[in-house]
């Protein structure tokens, strides 16, 4: 099946600075004002508003934002490298500077958060002053299908044959297209099965007629043998369980 690796950031869009007319709490505030999940990661983005107000003395103004990510396989925050992150935006000094950062394609499953730094500079250029503020977490889930057999059940048939039946389910968040389901039984390769699809939560049973297995031997099921649908977890698509003596 198709492997999907979580990537980093790879695009940026920056918007204009802004001067500002209301008053934020504190003297520098940093929140998400965005965070918008989808299938698609080309529509995953997050946008993140950093605001500062002036101090006594200051000439210049100046915000950085760094993004941060963490993954399932990598649960501390972590920084990413991206253009037009890690670089300080200036402005002369106002009442109030607002700068707002949208970051795109973001990589799933994730969690993302925005790292602001601010400065105030006087007329010499010298740092009079800093601050860093944390963002909220943008939570990236994966919202691909995930289709899983549930267990083979073997009931007795006509002529001591065996009606084995798999249950299928789709545990991810969106619907499965069609995929097929391959059931193979103390080695013999039963003909594949077609189900036109799955919506999230939904289940299926498909259940084949073969000669009884011998105690010892294995029943084996494999979802989605073809590899049609992007799931979230290619690792549960398939089941293997001993013959029942």
């Amino acid at each position: 099946m198709k492997t999907v690796l979580a990537t980093a950031l790879v695009a940026l869009l920056l918007a204009a600075p802004a001067e500002a007319a209301s008053r934020p709490s504190g003297l520098a505030v940093a929140r998400v004002t965005e965070c918008a999940t989808a299938l698609a990661a080309p529509e995953r983005h997050m946008v993140t508003e950093g605001r500062m107000r002036t101090q006594p003395r200051a000439a210049r103004l100046a915000m950085r934002f760094d993004l941060e990510v963490r993954t399932p396989g990598r649960p501390r925050f972590v920084a990413l490298k991206a253009p037009g992150l890690g670089v300080w935006n200036v402005t002369r000094a106002a009442r109030q500077y607002v700068y707002a950062k949208r970051v795109e394609n973001l990589a799933a499953p994730a969690a993302y958060r925005m790292v602001v730094r601010f400065r105030w500079y006087d007329a010499r250029g010298r740092r009079i002053a800093s601050a860093r503020r944390v963002s909220a977490v943008c939570e990236q889930p994966d919202l691909r299908p995930d289709l899983m057999p549930l267990r083979v059940d073997v009931l007795a048939a006509a002529d001591a044959a065996r009606s084995y039946v798999v249950p299928v389910r789709n545990t991810g968040a969106t619907a499965a297209g069609p995929f097929a389901v391959l059931l193979t039984v103390a080695g013999r390769e039963l003909p594949a099965q077609t189900v036109p699809g799955l919506a999230p939560g939904e289940r299926v049973s498909l259940t084949w007629t073969a000669p009884a297995c011998a105690p010892g031997s294995t029943i084996a099921v494999e979802v989605d043998a073809e590899g049609a649908v992007d799931e979230s977890d290619e690792a549960d698509d398939a089941l293997v369980r001993g013959c029942p003596g």
